[in-house]
């Protein structure tokens, strides 16, 4: 477990100052951007983003706001549950993060596949899958 903790502070340091030199963005806008990009629909709801980025209601609630101040997303009521907010990318959101996301793959490859063998890859990526699905 201390491994997998280690390389993943590593790679998300690595991440994170890239993010912010090449695009402006702390990782963490980029997290939730890129499930935003990814959502059936182009939006979801404040609580299913915050679960998938695995922050609070009220940390969810503070990283929107930081996008919506940024121009980057919006939010919107659910016309059938008062009580849900949607929150999708901005034009200028979508533009953004697709930027990043060019980055980001090169950083990826860099420092996470480009040190492994195809095989390597194959069963790093089966591991992962079935420790996801477990």
């Amino acid at each position: 477990m201390g491994l997998l903790v280690e390389v993943h502070a590593r790679i998300t340091r690595i991440l994170g100052a890239h993010l912010e030199e090449t695009c402006g963005l702390p990782l963490s806008w980029y997290d939730a951007m890129i499930r935003l990009r990814r959502s059936p629909g182009g939006f979801t709801t404040m609580t299913r983003l915050a679960g998938e980025v695995s922050l609070t209601s009220g940390g969810i609630t503070r990283l929107v706001d930081r996008l919506v101040d940024s121009g980057y997303a919006e939010r919107s009521s659910c016309p059938t549950d008062r009580r849900s907010v949607y929150v999708r990318l901005t034009p200028a959101g979508a533009a953004k993060v697709d930027e990043a996301t060019a980055s980001h793959r090169a950083v990826l490859e860099r420092y996470l596949l480009q040190p492994l063998s195809d095989d390597e890859r194959a069963a790093l990526e089966s591991v992962l899958r079935k420790l996801r699905s477990a």
